[in-house]
């Protein structure tokens, strides 16, 4: 992350960053009436940023670590426990941070509780737990930028992208705020051109013909007439109908309607088990008193059609292995 004085002091225009010190209702106005040195101004509007941030940080976190927290201050200051409420959690923690300096508050947070709340923060895990507190003023500085600079328009942050000397290709308030935090320029992909039929009809549909095509010169019923005399579906639209034509004449597999899923081929192991849970059905019902005569002699000829064919199968002659 770019701190916050390093992307202040790209704004090459002291007037503008004026501007963003009133919108922001920050005094950069000594007792004279003149403005601060630009340097200072930068400070100002840096801790500001920090401010934010650190206030919605508290936000972001559980009610578990911010009760840690303020049993954590009620110690150091020798008072009674803080209420349990969220709110006053937060305020009571800002206060002293706002005392004592956010960095020295969380220097004296034991490493069990900076971590929990590295992690509630999603941010990465320092392998060191002396970095513990470097990390969450740095996630706190980053939410701060993304309040602070997400409150102006875009056309403000258009205005700062370019004083910053960045080129941001997009009016995107997202893209621009991103493009700002990490004074980074940004081009938009280029879109790819539609593609256009042919200045003239094919004389024939073959490989090679395009979708545009097809549907710019052929009529629906050309097409129809083109998959029949191929052999190729007729069901569906006019989409449709080009999709399974532009797959017949390259030679690929003709697509089936929304919704309808291509059968997969039984194996001659799966298609012995399905002919032996038939037959096992037919004896059933055989045996079965409940069933109809009709139900019953259909089941008497399946039984003996298989048998039959499973005799013929094994009276033919097995071929002779090579000695």
């Amino acid at each position: 992350m770019i701190p916050s004085e390093k992307i202040f002091g790209a704004f090459d225009s002291k007037r503008l960053l004026c501007k963003i010190a009133t919108q922001r209702c920050i005094n950069v106005l000594d007792e004279k009436g003149y403005t601060f040195p630009k340097s200072e101004i930068i400070k100002i509007l840096s801790e500001d940023i920090r401010d934010v941030g650190f206030t919605r940080m508290l936000k972001a976190i559980k009610l578990k670590e911010l009760k840690s927290l303020g049993e954590l201050i009620s110690k150091k200051k020798d008072e009674e426990r803080i209420a349990a409420i969220k709110r006053v959690l937060e305020k009571k923690i800002k206060d002293y941070s706002d005392e004592v300096g956010q960095e020295v508050f969380f220097n004296e947070v034991p490493s069990v509780i900076k971590r929990e709340i590295i992690i509630t923060l999603e941010v990465e895990v320092p392998t060191d737990a002396k970095e513990y507190t470097s990390a969450i003023l740095t996630e706190a500085e980053a939410i701060g930028q993304d309040y602070f600079f997400s409150s102006f328009s875009t056309e403000n942050l258009a205005k700062f992208a370019t004083t910053c000397g960045l080129d941001v290709d997009s009016l995107s308030q997202n893209v621009l705020v991103d493009c700002i935090m990490n004074l980074q320029s940004y081009k938009a992909p280029k879109k790819k051109p539609t593609p256009k039929p042919s200045k003239k009809k094919p004389e024939k549909i073959s490989k090679g013909i395009t979708k545009e095509d097809l549907n710019a010169y052929f009529s629906r019923d050309e097409l129809v007439e083109y998959c029949k005399n191929h052999s190729v579906p007729i069901s569906g639209n006019k989409r449709d109908l080009i999709a399974k034509i532009l797959a017949h004449v390259e030679g690929r597999e003709i697509p089936l309607p929304k919704g309808k899923k291509r059968r997969k081929k039984k194996s001659e192991t799966e298609k012995k088990s399905d002919a032996e849970k038939k037959k096992k059905r037919s004896r059933e019902t055989i045996s079965s008193g409940d069933s109809s005569p009709q139900k019953k002699k259909k089941a008497i000829e399946l039984v003996v059609t298989e048998e039959e064919s499973s005799s013929e199968e094994s009276l033919e002659p097995k071929p002779k292995k090579n000695k």
